[in-house]
């Protein structure tokens, strides 16, 4: 039997299609981290990127992520490249305008470090330790200017939220009196009428 080959017609026509995501926050796990060939920026030759696939999970606050017609997401994928420095090695920078690539945001997120900072073997000790690692990035819609469709891509990796607790020492400890005064512990008497708000 011999097999039968779809016209260019007929194959965009099964092409299946992603409705973009609508502006947001959302959390994503590291699934696959491989070596390809890409083309290199604004050239036709070719150059070895590390590519990580990252897969949506929810949105940021862990509620279910859907497409801008409603569909869930779960499992839609993103491709983020991580191009060889001068050196020829993998090593994610910082964009012209000095802030830190997708990339070294990405490793920086999964192990909780300052982006700006150096970051070690020892913190970084291979690219396969990302594997199964969330992170949280904001993803946006754009115009394909190859194509005209509206996609989406990832803008920015959120940065973690660090809570720093006052030592207890700072805090002053108001004591309330029967008379409806107040006494900041070592202070003098506080009239509430005469605190001015």
């Amino acid at each position: 039997m011999s097999p039968t080959f779809r016209s260019k017609k007929k194959w965009d026509e099964d092409k299946p299609t992603y409705p973009p995501l609508p502006d947001d926050d959302y959390r994503l796990r590291v699934s696959k981290i491989e070596q390809v060939k890409a083309k290199k920026y604004m050239s036709e030759e070719l150059q070895d990127v590390m590519r990580l696939t990252l897969e949506l999970q929810s949105y940021a606050d862990g509620s279910v992520a859907n497409d801008t017609e409603g569909k869930p997401a779960l499992g839609r994928r993103f491709y983020q490249d991580i191009r060889p420095n001068q050196e020829g090695e993998f090593e994610p920078g910082f964009t012209r305008e000095g802030l830190p690539s997708i990339g070294r945001a990405i490793i920086a997120y999964v192990i909780n470090k300052d982006p700006f900072d150096e970051i070690t073997e020892d913190e970084f000790p291979s690219w396969e330790s990302l594997l199964g690692k969330e992170v949280v990035v904001s993803i946006n819609q754009y115009v394909s200017k190859l194509t005209g469709d509206r996609k989406c891509k990832i803008t920015r990796v959120v940065p973690r939220k660090v809570r720093k607790v006052a030592p207890k020492e700072d805090i002053p400890v108001i004591n309330a009196k029967a008379d409806g005064t107040y006494t900041p512990e070592g202070e003098e008497d506080i009239d509430p009428a005469s605190i001015p708000f």
